[in-house]
């Protein structure tokens, strides 16, 4: 009995997470950084896209810090606008992103080798309705997504704040 305990002590850090999922972790982080510098120094040649989907890099001020914070976000384009989904592959709390552009709705994207300031709001329901009309594939991730948290998952619309997204 003492034994199993003792095993399960070592398999916990401190914060109680199994060794695994701290070292999924920080791969993930690792692997975000290289391809976040990789999409920057080719100006998106390198990491535009994900398994079919486009990413765009997303800086926002950190709302505790107003340091920036850069973060490689999939989107979806829509007239004039950019959208992106709050959903951190399922998670139970909202990304960090979304949390700062609650702070500070101003942000910086990068798509491919075209930089933008923005302003994010959250899509009104009417809104989503017709995003979701337009991209079913993405609607049904969005939902098979939204079952799985007992978080709301906010739709963002990222809106020019000084120049035209239509190039992109």
């Amino acid at each position: 009995m003492e034994k199993s305990h003792t095993m399960a002590t070592r398999e916990r850090s401190v914060r109680g997470h199994r060794f695994s999922d701290r070292f999924i972790a920080g791969a993930l982080r690792v692997f975000s950084r290289v391809h976040i510098t990789l999409y920057c120094w080719t100006s998106g040649i390198i990491g535009e896209r994900i398994f079919r989907n486009r990413m765009l890099l997303l800086t926002t001020t950190g709302r505790k810090t107003g340091q920036p914070r850069t973060t490689l976000v999939a989107y979806l384009t829509n007239r004039d606008a950019l959208v992106i989904v709050a959903g951190a592959a399922g998670a139970e709390k909202h990304p960090e992103w979304w949390l700062n552009l609650q702070s500070h709705p101003e942000a910086l994207v990068q798509v491919g080798r075209h930089k933008l300031l923005v302003r994010a709001t959250r899509a009104l329901p009417e809104e989503q309705q017709r995003l979701w009309t337009r991209y079913p594939a993405p609607h049904a991730l969005f939902e098979s997504m939204q079952k799985r948290v007992s978080r709301e998952i906010p739709v963002v619309i990222l809106r020019p704040a000084s120049s035209d997204v239509s190039q992109m």
